[in-house]
């Protein structure tokens, strides 16, 4: 058992852990010993969510969200664009932080988004259509006014035309809901400029999230929360990109956080056994920027098997049983004829 551990150990002394329970924190606790840094920027974290609720409980259910494989992985990418791309990064915190700081433009977003995942068509057939309405704005807004206006109406929306012939209603909620959107002259600058401009990695992670809509608040909501926290954003979006980057909280850092959640003495034991053996917290998010990230390892891929490996073993033929074929009855013998006298040539 590790230095730090032990003392948490004393502490809850009676409370036995179930063993996957305790793998995990075992495996957190040395992932954080090994690497200080991460140590500290955990712990200012932790005390960071103690005192934003609102961002905290927006966090838990993201982490409940992340060990979905998708979600994480598609979660995962956007975030790494976010890092690696400047200008995508830019953009989206112009857009997030206009939606944290205008709620009335955050709701009238959020009008739209449940009157587009509300249809069947969308969530089954994909989000092509949906782009290409958020895109080009005023095609979208004659389009849903008379789906015949749009000439020639492109390809990428023959579904949701068929789809409103039948459902007049669910047209005119979506052409309300963008209207309502576009008579905000705060949209233009913030959500139709990054709607416009939207990265791919954003529009798979929508493409996964439009057939999961409660995923999708989810996510939105802990976005938007961290973005009425520029500052203490860029830390955390800096902290997460640690954790990906670290073999051995990437797969369970989220699953530990659940875990502290769940069970607030342990939370507690940890960061008093942390204070004894490292010292007070620093505080978080620390002055400045965070540094930069390089690019993401590449996940490990198992080596793959040689080519006569790959080739399938046919079992050996098992000979057939002999076929015998039924014998022929053996005929009677033809009686022979009775022999006559012989001819008496005197008579």
């Amino acid at each position: 058992m590790h230095g730090l551990l032990i003392g948490v150990a004393a502490f809850l002394a009676g409370q036995a852990l179930p063993v996957d329970d305790k793998a995990l924190l075992d495996a957190v606790w040395a992932g954080l010993q090994a690497n200080p840094d991460h140590a500290r920027q955990h712990r200012g974290y932790i005390a960071y969510l103690d005192t934003h609720a609102d961002i905290a409980s927006a966090n838990e259910a993201y982490c409940a969200s992340m060990q979905l494989h998708a979600f994480r992985a598609a979660s995962d990418a956007f975030d790494e664009a976010l890092i690696a791309r400047e200008d995508t990064r830019r953009a989206w915190n112009t857009y997030t932080e206009a939606l944290a700081r205008n709620d009335a433009l955050r709701a009238a977003e959020d009008a739209w988004y449940r009157a587009v995942l509300n249809v069947d068509t969308v969530r089954n057939d994909g989000f092509a259509a949906v782009f290409y309405l958020q895109a080009h704005p005023d095609d979208a807004l004659r389009f849903l006014e008379n789906p015949a206006r749009l000439v020639p109406t492109p390809e990428v929306l023959y579904p949701l035309r068929a789809l409103f012939m039948k459902h007049p209603r669910g047209r005119e909620e979506w052409r309300d809901t963008l209207r309502a959107l576009d008579q905000r002259s705060a949209a233009h600058d913030t959500v139709f400029a990054w709607w416009n401009a939207s990265a791919p990695e954003y529009r798979e992670l929508v493409e996964y999230l439009a057939r999961r809509p409660s995923e999708f608040w989810t996510w939105r909501r802990h976005e938007l929360a961290w973005a009425a926290e520029p500052h203490a954003r860029d830390w955390m979006r800096y902290w997460r990109g640690c954790v990906r980057r670290d073999a051995a909280l990437a797969e369970r850092y989220d699953a530990y956080m659940l875990f502290l959640c769940a069970h607030p003495q342990w939370k507690r034991a940890a960061l008093e056994t942390w204070e004894k053996t490292q010292g007070a917290a620093t505080a978080w998010p620390p002055d400045g920027e965070p540094p930069a990230l390089g690019p993401r390892p590449a996940a490990k891929q198992p080596p793959l098997p040689k080519r006569k490996d790959l080739m399938p073993k046919v079992p050996k033929r098992v000979d057939k049983p002999g076929v015998r074929f039924p014998e022929m009855p053996t005929m009677p013998e033809r009686p022979k004829p009775k022999e006559l006298p012989a001819w008496n040539s005197e008579l």
